[in-house]
């Protein structure tokens, strides 16, 4: 939990950054490589996480083979980022 809003948090400040103009400068995660990929990403997927951890509780939930569409497009990238980096 610590760690999703850490990340979270990260996430915020470079959407903030970006909405400014201004560059964005990670605090907590400036040593892991991408980090605005990876943080990108991370804000993207949070509808379609919701919609799985809550039973599509949201008001305008992805219908099933959307979210299936858009989870295996999500691993695709972490891989490819997972290939570049590491």
């Amino acid at each position: 939990h610590a760690i999703e809003k850490m990340v979270n948090c990260e996430a915020e400040a470079l959407l903030q950054a970006k909405g400014n103009g201004q560059p964005y400068h990670p605090t907590c995660l400036q040593e892991f490589p991408e980090i605005e990929i990876v943080l990108g990403l991370w804000k993207s997927l949070t509808d379609t996480r919701n919609d799985i951890d809550h039973a599509g509780m949201r008001e305008t939930p992805g219908d099933p083979s959307t979210l299936i569409k858009q989870i295996k497009k999500y691993i695709q990238q972490f891989d490819n980022l997972l290939v570049v980096n590491f």
